[in-house]
């Protein structure tokens, strides 16, 4: 089915077997990346599901969890968990690219399960 999407691009006087080749390698690869990317996010737990979820709810402990990330972690984890902005947003307004945001709030949302771990507060979700 690719490759029919595909067919504009053929160029007449070239190899077909080639060129099919190189469309179900493209395939292929788009497909193993997909997959990739699925199992990373399933093995990648949620902060918090609900606050239903949790056993004994200690905003307390949450803020010292906080406190305790670096500030930089701690201003994109919030823009982006609380705030609701993309990490496009989130480089822009504190003023690193977006990889760069994509890392503090993955590295704050690491650190702060770590921290919670037994508080009853992350549900894979």
């Amino acid at each position: 089915m690719t490759a029919l999407g595909q067919l504009d691009r053929f160029q007449r006087g070239s190899d077909f077997r080639a060129w099919m080749a190189a469309v179900v390698r493209g395939a292929a690869r788009n497909m193993r990346r997909s997959e990739q990317a699925r199992a990373r996010r399933e093995r990648t737990p949620r902060l918090i599901a609900t606050t239903s979820d949790m056993d004994s709810p200690d905003p307390a402990g949450l803020y010292e969890a906080l406190d305790a990330l670096p500030a930089m972690q701690r201003e994109c984890m919030l823009l982006r968990a609380v705030g609701g902005h993309t990490y496009t947003e989130v480089g822009a307004i504190v003023g690193v690219p977006e990889a760069t945001a994509r890392s503090h709030v993955y590295r704050a949302r690491r650190a702060l399960l770590g921290r919670l771990d037994g508080a009853g507060t992350t549900e894979d979700a």
